[in-house]
């Protein structure tokens, strides 16, 4: 609980977590910055991973995360 309201009354995070929790959704800017830091850091990593399943395996992560990034409805800032 302390941890959800300091979330919620933050200066930077609390707008972004408000409107996704009303379903209002997420601002473009906001959906591109984290798609490309997601698949940023899934490439390094699949990059520095030795077995061949371990890569296969973040990169089906981060195609998930993105399918649900993208079908979240989009709101202007």
């Amino acid at each position: 609980p302390r941890c959800h309201r300091w979330l919620l009354e933050h200066a930077h995070l609390g707008p972004l977590i408000h409107g996704f929790l009303s379903g209002e959704g997420i601002p473009r800017r906001v959906r591109q910055r984290v798609l490309l830091m997601l698949w940023g850091s899934i490439l390094l990593s699949a990059w520095w991973a030795p077995l061949l399943w371990v890569k296969g395996l973040l990169v089906m992560i981060a195609v998930g995360v993105s399918v649900y990034l993208l079908r979240l409805p989009t709101r202007e800032p």
